[in-house]
C-alpha cells in the first residue's frame, strides 16, 4: 500500500469514525428524546387520570348535595301536611277590600304600603289619617277596628304595632307584625 493509499484509506476511516459517531449520537439523541416522550406523555396520563379523579369526585360531591337537598325536601314534605297560604292571604286582601269599600266621602283613609307573609311572621304596614280606624268599632257605620278585624283570623296570633310614625299632619303610619300560627306541622 502506499503512502497515498493510506492516506485515502486514513481519510475514509476518519470520515467513516465521524460519521460512526454522528449515527451513534443520533442514536442517542433519538432513544433520549423517545424516552422524554414517554416519561412526558406519562405525566399527562398521570395528570390526566388526576383530573379525571377529581372530577369524579366533584360529581360525586354534586350528587350527594344534590341527595341532601332532595332529603330535606322530602323531609319537609313529610312533616308538612297542609300548608293553606293560599286560603289566608285571600282573607287578609279581604280584610283590605272591605277597608277601600268604606264610604268615600269620610275623611278616614287606610292605605296598605307594604305586605310581607313569611312561614312565620305576616309584615303589613300601613298608613292611617286617624288612629281611630285601629282600634274603634262602629256599629251604626259598620265599621270594625283594622286590630279587631285581624284578631278573628285564625292563622295569626300576637299581633304588634311596634311604632307609629307621624307622616304628615293627617296621615299616620305603622307596621303591624303578627306570628303565623303553625298548626300545620306534625
Amino acid at each position: 500500500m502506499t503512502q497515498k493509499q493510506k492516506r485515502i484509506k486514513n481519510g475514509w476511516e476518519k470520515v467513516f469514525k465521524f460519521l460512526v459517531a454522528i449515527l451513534i449520537l443520533s442514536v442517542i439523541g433519538l432513544v433520549f428524546f423517545k424516552a422524554s416522550v414517554f416519561f412526558f406523555q406519562k405525566q399527562i396520563n398521570e395528570h390526566k387520570s388526576s383530573l379525571q379523579q377529581q372530577e369524579q369526585q366533584l360529581l360525586a360531591y354534586e350528587s350527594a348535595v344534590d341527595y341532601d337537598r332532595f332529603l330535606l325536601v322530602s323531609d319537609l314534605e313529610e312533616r308538612v301536611t297542609e300548608m293553606p297560604r293560599f286560603e289566608h292571604i285571600p282573607k287578609i286582601l279581604q280584610i283590605f277590600q272591605d277597608l277601600r269599600n268604606l264610604d268615600p266621602a269620610s275623611n278616614d283613609i287606610i292605605t296598605l304600603s307594604d305586605f310581607n307573609v313569611s312561614l312565620e311572621e305576616i309584615t303589613l304596614k300601613w298608613n292611617v289619617s286617624t288612629l281611630k280606624a285601629l282600634y274603634y268599632n262602629s256599629p251604626t257605620w259598620g265599621f270594625k277596628a283594622l286590630l279587631e278585624r285581624f284578631q278573628e283570623l285564625d292563622f295569626i296570633q300576637d299581633i304588634t304595632i311596634r311604632s307609629y310614625n307621624r307622616v304628615s299632619d293627617r296621615s299616620f303610619e305603622f307596621v303591624l307584625n303578627a306570628k303565623v300560627v303553625s298548626n300545620e306541622w306534625k
